[in-house]
Parts: structure tokens; sequence; C-alpha cells
């Protein structure tokens, strides 16, 4: 109608990957807004991630390795604390305006090695003495955003 009308050229090409993209970002957003989704996993690793939305993961793995995390505009709760971390883990995270409560095992001793723009890395453990324990360590990006490690 609009050709017809001689107000604008325009044809199907022109709208269809527009449309497309439009139609995937809303289902992205419908996916994840407003609910929280909560998983129970024995993998050794992980890929965790929240937009816009909440999740909640427990791991129980005999031997976790570590994983990603992502979490834009929400929040995720990761619990490690019935997980064995035999050797040294490396958790990967992006973390963007939200927050990830992360429990670990007693034994475990968490680093950071994350870089923080305007945000944190609460570490509410308490120090672990063995020199055998092994090593959680947290890589990536914090921006506006924070990450509380418990027990």
């Amino acid at each position: 109608m609009v050709n017809t009308l001689d107000i604008a050229r325009v044809s199907v090409g022109d709208i269809f990957f527009p449309a497309v993209l439009v139609a995937i970002g809303l289902s992205i957003l419908r996916q994840s807004t407003g609910s929280t989704i909560r998983r129970v996993s024995e993998k050794n690793d992980e890929d965790i991630t929240a937009i816009l939305g909440g999740s909640s993961h427990k791991n129980t793995s005999s031997d976790y390795r570590g994983g990603k995390v992502t979490a834009v505009m929400g929040g995720s709760e990761i619990d490690l604390s019935k997980a064995t971390i035999k050797k040294d883990a490396l958790l990967d995270v992006f973390v963007f305006m939200a927050g990830v409560e992360l429990r670990v095992p007693e034994n475990v001793i968490v680093k950071s090695r994350a870089v923080m723009v305007m945000g944190g890395i609460e570490d509410k453990t308490s120090p672990v003495h063995s020199k055998d324990a092994p090593i959680l360590y947290l890589d990536g990006v914090l921006i506006m955003a924070g990450i509380e490690v418990k027990r």
C-alpha cells in the first residue's frame, strides 16, 4: 500500500532482516525477563547466563573445573558448596550492572584476577590455611557490578 500511494518505496528485502533481528531480540527478552531459572548440575564445567533476569544454579560435580558466568542487568546465584574442586578451577565472569552470589566449598581458596570498573568482589569466606587447598580463580570483567563470595 505504501508503494501504491507513492509515499515511500519499500521492498520485502528491506524489512525482512531487521524484522528477523527484532524477533530474535524479543524472544530472548521474553525468555529471560522477570523469571528465575533454577538448575542443578553435575557438569565439570558450566556456562551460566542471566540477561535482564535471574538464575540460580547448584553444581554437585565430583571434579569441578570452572566455567563461564555472564550476568547483564540481572543476577545469578551459583552454589558450588557441594561440588568438589580437585585441582585449581577457573570461573570466567562478565558481569555488567548485575550481581552474582557465589557459594564455594569449605576447603577452597578464592583468588580474583578480574578487572573491575565501578564494581567489586567481596570475599566473605574464612581463610583456608592448607598449602594443598584447591584454588578457584575468578577471571574476567565486572562493570558497575558485584560478586559476593560466601561459604
